[in-house]
């Protein structure tokens, strides 16, 4: 059971339904509010009371309380990937954002796109701004580790207010919290979220890479979540830099950090408040899970989902269409949800989800991922990974025997 705080938002909603999205934080005119961990590592806003004014500005900004009718007009849907093989190299899936981030930073006037990068030392992610297209480097690939916002949604909005153009790139709680703090429409915003099974926690990842360093003696360098292994795009695979100049290859959900994500989300994320039409956004993006490989839409090293959710989103979509950028199909909408259907809805709470915790809280990562497999799963991770289906051809043989 989550510690209660005494911020007034949690004498309206239960702590286990905040998604820490840091807008009540970021309103409050006496910084009143800050931002603390958990047991689990998951980000909660606390109150300091000497501070607190009353206002009850926090309980007016918090978009899970306060969630209205949404702008989102029509969705359509689509699939593909960018032409450019290099981008879909440097991306997470078909290279999506990248288009959309340049296309974007090309526009007319002061354009700035706001996301999410690693802290210098890969113990956590945090949002920030940037302009120029060179600046798009670092937002790139998925990180899967919630972010700090810090005050990004106050600069976004200064920003705004001087005429700048801004995209904001995040989870849709995230997006649903920029828009409740900024409580207006600007029509020089544009928001894209993700198709989001919910980050793990910035404690998960710090123990993570604490224990890479002390293994391999020597400090992380630059670290890929996403990198593409093989000649398909899945398995999804990890890839470590160290300093020492060692580089470690390890597919991404036999690792730590990987199992982490995979069990540990903050207990919003298992009941979503901003998925499927409830979503804020312009523009959803995602891997595209379940894709048809005799499709034209089809790319081995990477295919994305793009859904348009406002006239603003579908203009913008438009003007990159017309560019000939990507490799684009309509689909359905039944296509790209039934192997995705986070699109939709949460996901349920995994199996292990409760002892996971325990074994977390208690003893660390490393432990608690132990617990959490079976003993087939742990040996099969130390088998390498392309001999598995032979071993697996034999373990069958050898049980039909028996």
């Amino acid at each position: 059971m989550r510690k209660k705080s005494k911020i007034p938002v949690f004498e309206k909603m239960d702590i286990e339904k905040c998604c820490g999205c840091e807008a009540c934080s970021q309103i409050c005119p006496k910084e009143a509010i800050y931002m603390n961990e958990d047991e689990e590592g998951f980000l909660f806003p606390f109150l300091d009371k000497g501070k607190c004014v009353n206002c009850h500005l926090c309980e007016q900004v918090c978009p899970v309380l306060n969630q209205h009718k949404n702008k989102i007009l029509s969705q359509k849907y689509y699939a593909g990937y960018a032409k450019d093989s290099l981008i879909v190299e440097e991306s997470s899936s078909g290279g999506m954002f990248s288009i959309i981030a340049n296309e974007f930073m090309g526009m007319e006037g002061d354009n700035y796109v706001c996301g999410v990068v690693w802290k210098d030392d890969f113990k956590g992610t945090k949002h920030i701004c940037v302009s120029g297209k060179e600046g798009l480097t670092d937002l790139k690939r998925s990180k899967y580790i919630q972010s700090e916002k810090k005050n990004v949604y106050i600069e976004i909005k200064q920003l705004l207010t001087a005429g700048k153009n801004v995209m904001f790139v995040g989870c849709p709680c995230e997006v649903a919290g920029l828009h409740s703090y900024l409580g207006k429409q600007y029509s020089n915003l544009y928001s894209v979220d993700l198709v989001c099974q919910g980050p793990t926690s910035p404690k998960a990842m710090r123990e993570f890479v604490e224990e890479q360093e002390k293994k391999y003696k020597s400090k992380i360098c630059d670290l890929n979540m996403r990198y593409v292994g093989g000649t398909t795009w899945i398995p999804q695979w990890m890839k470590i830099k160290f300093e020492s100049g060692k580089e470690v290859l390890k597919v991404f959900y036999e690792t730590d950090i990987g199992r982490a994500l995979h069990i540990m989300q903050r207990p919003s994320c298992y009941q979503c408040a901003f998925a499927g039409t409830k979503r804020y956004s312009d523009i959803t993006l995602g891997d595209f899970h379940g894709a048809d490989p005799n499709r034209n839409y089809y790319n081995a090293r990477g295919t994305s989902i793009i859904i348009t959710n406002t006239s603003k989103g579908a203009d913008l979509w438009k003007h990159i269409l017309q560019k000939d950028l990507v490799n684009i199909e309509v689909v359905q909408k039944d296509e790209i949800t039934k192997s995705n259907p986070r699109i939709e809805k949460s996901w349920e709470p995994h199996k292990y989800r409760k002892i996971y915790s325990e074994y977390f809280v208690k003893y660390g990562i490393k432990k608690a991922d132990k617990i959490s497999r079976t003993q087939k799963e742990r040996i099969m991770i130390h088998i390498p990974y392309k001999i598995r289906p032979m071993v697996r051809r034999v373990y069958k043989i050898v049980k039909g025997k028996n």
